[in-house]
């Protein structure tokens, strides 16, 4: 029997896991929509398959770089990921979290998926600090961030070349010992859904069209130092939106 994707982190409505090959046709054509391209990519260029691929293999040569697909509970793809550690200070981690043009807006994924990947990035590396970048104009991703506890940290002004327009771009940062205070202080509301997830989960149909399917989990597991990086491919992967 074919074994299903190994999912490393699981939110109430989300999964994550390693981003595949296999997804890149449906994530080019994520690139194809402008929103996409200039809130999370910076730029009116798409990105194209060979691109992903580079991005992929890097992180499969280097535990301070991750790529990752996020899922709704159904299977399909809801968004995508990355994480990578400064080349100098190998304790701060940059992080990019983006939906897809097809997620509905206004229902809470968003501020779910990036919740759901900086969280493993804190349980599974030795973060200190993680930062993450936003065009000035992102004003509902900079909001998401402070609900997460990031704190602005600073703005490169007119950083950012898009067309003919130039744009700030704002740095957001959270230290490890804020997220560990917002995880003390989330864990009660936590728990709650967890638990009521479980009741649902037990009068919910089995596989099929409308059932959750049974996940396959690997616990997380905190790396004691950071790792030299090697064969980084171009910047071209995103920008931190």
């Amino acid at each position: 029997m074919h074994a299903g994707p190994t999912y490393v982190a699981a939110s109430e409505r989300l999964l994550l896991r390693p981003l595949a090959r296999a997804d890149l046709p449906e994530i080019e054509r994520w690139f194809e929509d402008a929103r996409i391209r200039r809130f999370y990519l910076l730029t009116e260029q798409g990105v194209d398959a060979s691109t992903l691929e580079r991005a992929i293999e890097w992180s499969s040569s280097d535990p301070d770089v991750a790529a990752w697909a996020i899922e709704e509970r159904d299977g399909s793809l809801a968004g995508l990921g990355n994480w990578r550690a400064d080349p100098l200070f190998r304790d701060i981690y940059e992080i990019e979290v983006t939906l897809g043009p097809h997620m509905p807006a206004g229902r809470g994924y968003g501020t779910e998926a990036h919740a759901l990947v900086l969280d493993h990035l804190m349980r599974s590396r030795p973060a200190a600090k993680v930062v993450g970048r936003a065009l000035a104009d992102n004003f509902a991703v900079i909001a998401l961030a402070r609900r997460l506890g990031f704190v602005e940290e600073g703005r490169l002004r007119r950083h950012v070349r898009i067309g003919e327009e130039r744009i700030d771009l704002v740095v957001m940062g959270i230290l490890r010992e804020e997220w560990e205070r917002r995880r003390a202080f989330d864990a009660p509301r936590a728990v709650a859904v967890s638990a009521a997830a479980a009741v649902s989960d037990a009068h919910r149909p089995r596989g099929g069209e409308n059932g959750r399917r049974a996940v396959r989990m690997v616990s997380d597991a905190v790396a004691s130092e950071p790792t030299a990086r090697t064969g980084c491919p171009s910047r071209d992967t995103g920008g931190g939106r």
